[in-house]
C-alpha cells in the first residue's frame, strides 16, 4: 500500500515500520522518476537542483531500509549463517545450496547443525524426561519405556 508519508519534491513512498510495501507503489515511484528525468532537458538550475534533493532522499531511504531489514533479521535472530536452503530445478536437475549452507559438502559439514545432526533417538516419558537413548539397555521401540522419539 503507498504510504502515508511522501519525500516532498516528487512525493516518493517514505514507508514506516507498521507499513506494507507492495511492487506496485515502487512503479509509480519508478514512473514518476522517469517523468522527471525524461524532463530534464527542460528543467531550470533550481528544478535539477530539486531533482538531486530527491535523488539523495531516495538513496537515505533505501540505506534507512536496507538497515531495518538488517536489524529485523537480528532481532528475531536469523542470518544468512542461520538459515539453511537449498533451491531445486527438477526440470534441469539441477540444485544449489542457499544461505548457510553454500560452500556445504554433504555429510559432516552438517552434522554440527541440530536440524540434520546431533540428534539421537530416545525414550521420552510424558513430562518430558530422557528415559533411554537408542544403545541403552532399557531403550525399547514398542513404547513401553515412554514414547520413541528423535
Amino acid at each position: 500500500m503507498p504510504s502515508e508519508n511522501k519525500t516532498p519534491n516528487l512525493g516518493l513512498n517514505q514507508w514506516q515500520g507498521n507499513e506494507y510495501i507492495k511492487r506496485q507503489d515502487f512503479v509509480e515511484d519508478n514512473q514518476k522518476i522517469d517523468t522527471a528525468f525524461g524532463n530534464l532537458e527542460d528543467l531550470t538550475t533550481e528544478e535539477k537542483s530539486d531533482l538531486v534533493g530527491a535523488i539523495n532522499e531516495i538513496e537515505n531511504t533505501v540505506k534507512t531500509h536496507l538497515a531495518d531489514y538488517a536489524g529485523l533479521k537480528g532481532f528475531i535472530g536469523y542470518t544468512d549463517d542461520d538459515i539453511y536452503g537449498v533451491e531445486a530445478d527438477f526440470v534441469n536437475n539441477k540444485f544449489t545450496r542457499l544461505a548457510g549452507a553454500v560452500g556445504k559438502t554433504p555429510g559432516d559439514d552438517f552434522d554440527s547443525i541440530n536440524a540434520f545432526g546431533g540428534r539421537k533417538r530416545c525414550n521420552l516419558a510424558d513430562n518430558g524426561t530422557v528415559n533411554a537413548y537408542y544403545g541403552d539397555a532399557g531403550y525399547k521401540e514398542d513404547g513401553s519405556n515412554g514414547q520413541v522419539m528423535v
